[in-house]
């Protein structure tokens, strides 16, 4: 008797030791949640993708448009001053960025009116009006994919949820089962399979949400700061060929500050007649 209970207890303990069946490799972290949770995965995957692939692409194209305005700004003053609207025209579409782009708008259009010889008034007004049409294609290319990511961070968690509820609906589809079928299964059990594997879609979709929320409001920070420094050039623009057309291109290398003008020359007296 005592012998077999012996090999009872041996069976028993060998049971409990063994181990858990091994899991597959795509069973492992994110893809595991994937595979286990269902259909309402795929527009969560998608989400995922389509966010990740906007934000990649948005952080590298704001890399490369990225310059240092003042030192720019200050270099196209220094050609005005030298009457060098060419060369200003040259290094604007040199210089990447929508600073050097809009400038090159508004120079392209001061050639012209100069040109023309339209009074300063009208240069000033007619080269305002060009910069003030051309940023509006600036705003466009800068937000250019940006309102995928707001779409991203409202959907991604009403997806998640929408599998949530669906796993609910599953699981309590499967407690009534069980229950009609008898057998004495654990019904905590049977729920709280189905209910884990409904809460991985929550989970996803509010991590996509925030990911993609914090990247829209980080691209659009950078927008605004990207428009800023376009009307401030602007402004800085439309200062010095005021200047230069009104006064001449020596204010501009005198600080901003109007040079005299020159003094007339003081006539000869005529020669007395005899």
């Amino acid at each position: 008797m005592s012998m077999l209970l012996t090999f009872d207890l041996l069976a028993q303990a060998t049971t409990q030791a063994a181990p858990p069946p091994a899991k597959a490799w795509y069973e492992y972290g994110l893809l595991g949640w994937y595979v286990e949770g269902g259909w309402a995965m795929i527009p969560l995957f998608i989400c995922q993708v389509i966010a990740l692939g906007v934000i990649i692409e948005r952080i590298w194209a704001y890399r490369a448009i990225r310059i240092d305005v003042g030192a720019f700004r200050a270099r196209i003053k220094s050609l005005l001053a030298q009457r060098k609207v060419d060369d200003a025209i040259r290094a604007c579409d040199e210089t990447p960025g929508p600073v050097a782009a809009t400038l090159a708008v508004g120079l392209r259009k001061f050639k012209l009116l100069r040109a023309l010889k339209r009074p300063a008034d009208q240069i000033e007004h007619e080269v305002s009006k060009a910069v003030d049409d051309y940023g509006v294609h600036i705003i466009a290319i800068l937000e250019r994919h940006v309102p995928i990511l707001a779409t991203v961070a409202a959907l991604g968690p009403l997806f998640g949820f929408l599998g949530t509820v669906a796993g609910m609906v599953y699981s309590f589809r499967d407690i009534e089962e069980a229950a009609r079928a008898g057998g004495g299964q654990n019904i905590v059990l049977t729920a709280a399979a189905g209910i884990k594997v409904a809460l991985y879609t929550t989970i996803l979709g509010l991590c996509i949400g925030i990911v993609a929320q914090w990247a829209y409001n980080s691209f659009t920070n950078r927008i605004n700061s990207f428009v800023l420094d376009v009307e401030e050039s602007v402004t800085d623009l439309l200062h010095n060929l005021t200047l230069m057309v009104s006064v001449g291109a020596r204010a501009l290398a005198d600080d901003d500050t109007p040079a005299e003008p020159a003094a007339a020359p003081v006539a000869e007296p005529a020669p007395a007649t005899v």
